[in-house]
């Protein structure tokens, strides 16, 4: 976009985001889809991030980027990607997974943001 000066492809990305969100509300503003409210681990969700974050920036960019480097023959990205299978199982199945069914139990949010911090809104 900022290379070739060529917005024509984000433009036609910010019209399918748009298609799709009025899709959704008339879908569920109908009742002919139902989304059900649920919780999410928040701590998970936010150590998960921080972590994705840095594992990241020491293989040099996302997993796909780092299957491709691989396929090249990159030895880093070897590295990167046998260090990810060995932490996945170690995380899925082994010594880490009471520290991430710990992590990942769902987090019950409240209704706004007045009753999650509990500080009053002007009444």
């Amino acid at each position: 976009m900022y290379v070739q000066k060529n917005n024509k492809m984000f433009y036609a990305l910010l019209i399918a985001i748009t298609i799709q969100s009025i899709g959704l509300l008339i879908l569920t503003a109908t009742d002919i889809l139902q989304i059900p409210a649920h919780s999410f681990p928040i701590l998970g969700t936010i150590i998960g991030s921080f972590i994705f974050g840095i594992g990241i920036v020491l293989a040099g960019g996302c997993a796909t980027g780092t299957w491709y480097r691989a396929g090249e023959g990159l030895i880093g990205s070897w590295i990167a990607l046998v260090l990810y299978a060995v932490t996945a199982a170690i995380t899925k199945t082994g010594i880490l997974k009471p520290v991430m069914d710990k992590i990942n139990q769902p987090t019950n949010v409240n209704s706004d943001m007045s009753q999650t911090t509990g500080i009053p809104f002007g009444d």
